[in-house]
């Protein structure tokens, strides 16, 4: 890992105040209400309640609160404003704040999407198979769209599963009626030959999560000492970050990994390279038994803006 400081062009000298100098407090305001409260004192205080926090500086603060908002504004305001208000979407908590699929709970979606997924024969006689993930997203009517991949899946199986999740009937929704919003969530299928589509079986978290030999210190050594920057891609100074989703086995071992940001095909097969070289984990653990669960390693590629150069940045 290397570290390099340089100076900031844009850096700008400010004066120096001293310790008898008094920096000038900024009005506060909780919930469109002015306080006599510090930010500070409302952090310690209201953490927990805190749905988001709006800092408004110069022209902005003067036009909304006048002279006492010369020296800046803080606006604060609880979950419940916020959510009125829809500066952030409405926190789902209980079953009444989830639309419902056929009159089950939104899980129930994940079983009617493999029920409905055909294996395309295509991909039988070529024998593909695989995991696919996908994203959707419930509108307040019901109509199920926004339809996305995760990673960078097979074709066939993928097409199929986008298929079957854009032929769904529309949702109920939401028995509180300050929950129906767009609802977003994630679908998981398992495409095992000759012509079976199942529930994933991999897990997401377990109780106990997989560890590398060495913890990830050893992982992240391990993938900078066995990293190649490929010469074309150094030459044509291609960089970028790629993010590669594997499933640690029952045994510990490191397969099935898949693409899941890539930046060119050159650094994408490096890292794919690097994962399958990888040895065996402890395995992730549920209920004391060893499960499959889905890991992820973001390998960065960083060239210095001089000249060329092998070193590679890894973070975890």
């Amino acid at each position: 890992m290397t570290i390099k400081m340089a100076i900031d062009p844009e850096y700008k000298k400010t004066e120096e105040v001293s310790a008898n100098d008094t920096v000038p407090e900024k009005l506060v305001v909780w919930d469109n209400k002015v306080t006599d409260q510090s930010a500070g004192e409302i952090f310690a205080s209201k953490s927990m309640d805190i749905g988001t926090v709006k800092e408004l500086k110069g022209k902005e603060a003067t036009d909304k609160y006048g002279e006492a908002g010369k020296n800046g504004v803080v606006e604060f305001y609880s979950v419940e404003k916020a959510e009125e208000l829809k500066l952030i979407p409405y926190r789902r908590r209980t079953p009444e704040d989830f639309p419902t699929f056929q009159g089950q709970q939104y899980t129930a979606f994940n079983d009617w999407v493999i029920k409905n997924t055909k294996y395309p024969a295509e991909a039988t006689d070529h024998g593909v198979s695989g995991r696919i993930t996908a994203t959707y997203r419930v509108e307040e009517d019901g109509s199920v769209d926004h339809v996305t991949l995760i990673g960078q899946e097979d074709t066939l199986l993928g097409n199929a599963v986008i298929k079957a999740i854009e032929s769904s009937p529309k949702w109920e929704p939401a028995k509180n009626p300050k929950a129906n919003g767009p609802f977003a969530n994630t679908v998981y299928v398992k495409f095992e030959l000759p012509d079976k589509a199942e529930p994933d079986d991999v897990y997401v978290m377990c109780e106990q999560m997989p560890n590398y030999p060495g913890g990830d210190a050893a992982l992240l050594k391990f993938i900078a000492e066995n990293t190649n920057y490929p010469d074309s891609a150094r030459a044509h100074r291609i960089q970028g970050r790629v993010i590669v989703r594997f499933v640690i086995d029952k045994e510990g071992k490191a397969i099935e990994p898949v693409i899941l940001k890539g930046v060119d095909p050159l650094l994408d097969a490096e890292a794919l390279r690097v994962v399958n070289m990888l040895g065996r984990f402890s395995p992730g653990l549920q209920d004391g038994k060893p499960v499959p669960v889905y890991y992820m390693v973001p390998i960065t590629f960083s060239l210095p803006k001089s000249e060329p150069s092998d070193t590679i940045k890894k973070q975890r």
